[in-house]
C-alpha cells in the first residue's frame, strides 16, 4: 500500500519540475500589417503599363514579407499593398489619394509616375502629412521641393539623366550637331524643355532647332513628326512617355525617313519600344532602361526577372518601375523604428546608404531640389540596333 501511495506522489513532484524548471517557451508574436497605398493608373490612358506596374509592386511587397517583412521595436510586420485607381485627370487623381488617406488611414504612399499625378496628389498627401515614395517624374519644383516635405523619389527622374544622357550622344554619334525635343503635354513640360535645352544640349554644344509636344494618347504621330523633321534635325530626343508613344514616334521617324539617332531621357521599356517601332525601324535608340539579360546587370535586376517569370510567365520592364519605391521606402521605416511619417521622413533624408535593384545608393537633391529627398543611384545607357538591345554602360548621376 505504501508503494502505491507513493507512485502519484512522485508523478506530481515530477510534473511540478516541469512546470516550474522547464516552462515551454511562449510562440512568437503574430505578424501584424504596414498598410502602403498605391495610386496607379488602371484604366484609360497609361493603364497598359499601370496594370504591370502594380503586379510588379505586389511582386515586391510578396519578396518583402518572404524575409519575414520588417521589424519594429521588436514586432514583425508585413507589407499589404492597398491600390487605387488614379487614372490621368485632375479629379480622378484626388479621388484615388483622399481614398487612401482618409479611407484607409495610410501614413505611406508608393507609386505615381506622370508628372500631373504627382503634382495633384500632393495637395492631398502634404496637407495630411502622408509619406509618399514616388516612382518617377520628371524632376521639376512643382513634383518635389522644400513645400513638399513628405515627398521622396526612388527612381531617377528627367532631370538627373540629362546631362549624362547627352554626354553619351555627342561621344556616340560626333556628327550631330542639330537637335529637336519632343515630350507630351504635362504641366511640367516648359520646364522640362528649358532644362533639357540648357543641361543637356547646349552643354555639350548642341543647337535645338525645335521643341514640340503632344497630348497624352496620341496615336498617330505623322503630323508631329513632319513638323519636326522640317527644322532639319541631326538627331530627336524623349523628355518622357510611355512606351507606346516613344516607338510609335521612333516608328514614324523612320518612317519618313530620318536616318539619325532618336533616344530617350527616361527608363521606357527598350525591349517594348523597340516591339512597338518594328524591327525595321527599331534603330539606333537609346534611353535609360536595364537589358535584364546582360552581363552587366545587377544581381538583384536578374532576380527580380526570374521572380516574375515564376509567378507571371514573362518578364516586362514595366513590372520594375515601383520595386525601389517600395523597397527604399520600407528600408526607411525600419531605419526609423516609427510608424510617424514625420519621423520616416527625418530619417531617410540623412541615411547614407540604401539598397536598390540598381546597385547601392545614397540621398541627395538638398541643393537641386531643395529637399534631400532623391535616391541617387546608377542608371543604364542601353541602346537598341537593328531590333537588338544591348547594355551599354551604367552612369551614376549628380544630384547635389
Amino acid at each position: 500500500m505504501k508503494k502505491l501511495f507513493l507512485i502519484p506522489l512522485i508523478i506530481l513532484s515530477v510534473c511540478g519540475l516541469i512546470s516550474i524548471g522547464f516552462t515551454a517557451p511562449s510562440p512568437p508574436p503574430k505578424s501584424q500589417t504596414l498598410k502602403i497605398g498605391v495610386p496607379v493608373i488602371l484604366s484609360g490612358p497609361g493603364s497598359e503599363v499601370g496594370v504591370l506596374n502594380l503586379k510588379g509592386a505586389q511582386l515586391t511587397a510578396n519578396w518583402i514579407n518572404s524575409k519575414g517583412g520588417i521589424t519594429i521595436g521588436g514586432q514583425r510586420y508585413l507589407i499589404e499593398l492597398i491600390a487605387e485607381d488614379e487614372k490621368s485627370t485632375v479629379d480622378t487623381i484626388v479621388v484615388a489619394a483622399t481614398k487612401l488617406v482618409e479611407a484607409h488611414k495610410v501614413k505611406f504612399i508608393s507609386g505615381g509616375v506622370p508628372p500631373l499625378n504627382i503634382i495633384t496628389a500632393a495637395t492631398v498627401t502634404e496637407k495630411a502629412r502622408v509619406l509618399r515614395s514616388v516612382w518617377w517624374g520628371e524632376g521639376s519644383p512643382k513634383e518635389m521641393s522644400s513645400k513638399t516635405p513628405y515627398t521622396f523619389r526612388a527612381n531617377t527622374a528627367t532631370r538627373d539623366s540629362v546631362p549624362g544622357v547627352y554626354k553619351y550622344l555627342v561621344e556616340t554619334y560626333p556628327n550631330v550637331r542639330r537637335i529637336a525635343i519632343v515630350g507630351a503635354d504635362t504641366p511640367t513640360q516648359p520646364f522640362t524643355f528649358d532644362l533639357t535645352k540648357k543641361e543637356g544640349a547646349e552643354a555639350v554644344g548642341l543647337t535645338v532647332v525645335s521643341t514640340e509636344t503632344y497630348p497624352r494618347g496620341t496615336q498617330d504621330f505623322f503630323p508631329l513628326l513632319t513638323k519636326i523633321l522640317s527644322s532639319k534635325p541631326d538627331a530627336i530626343g524623349n523628355t518622357g512617355g510611355f512606351p507606346m508613344s516613344v516607338g510609335n514616334i521612333l516608328k514614324t521617324a523612320r518612317q519618313l525617313g530620318f536616318k539619325g539617332p532618336v533616344f530617350g531621357t527616361t527608363p521606357a521599356s527598350i525591349e517594348e519600344v523597340g516591339r512597338v517601332a518594328g524591327r525595321d525601324s527599331a534603330t539606333d535608340w537609346f534611353n535609360t532602361s536595364p537589358v535584364v539579360d546582360s552581363p552587366g546587370m545587377t544581381p538583384m535586376i536578374k532576380q527580380i526577372k526570374q521572380m516574375h517569370l515564376d509567378k507571371y510567365g514573362h518578364f516586362s520592364l514595366d513590372y520594375l518601375i515601383g520595386w525601389d519605391g517600395i523597397w527604399c521606402l520600407v528600408q526607411a521605416i525600419e531605419k526609423a523604428q516609427s510608424f510617424d511619417p514625420s519621423v520616416v521622413a527625418e530619417t531617410w533624408e540623412k541615411m547614407s546608404r540604401i539598397e536598390t535593384a540598381y546597385g547601392n545608393g545614397t540621398m541627395g537633391g538638398l541643393k537641386t531640389y531643395g529637399v534631400n529627398h532623391v535616391v541617387v543611384k546608377p542608371f543604364p545607357i542601353s541602346r537598341l540596333m537593328n531590333g537588338v538591345v544591348e547594355h551599354i554602360k551604367w552612369i551614376l548621376p549628380e544630384v547635389p
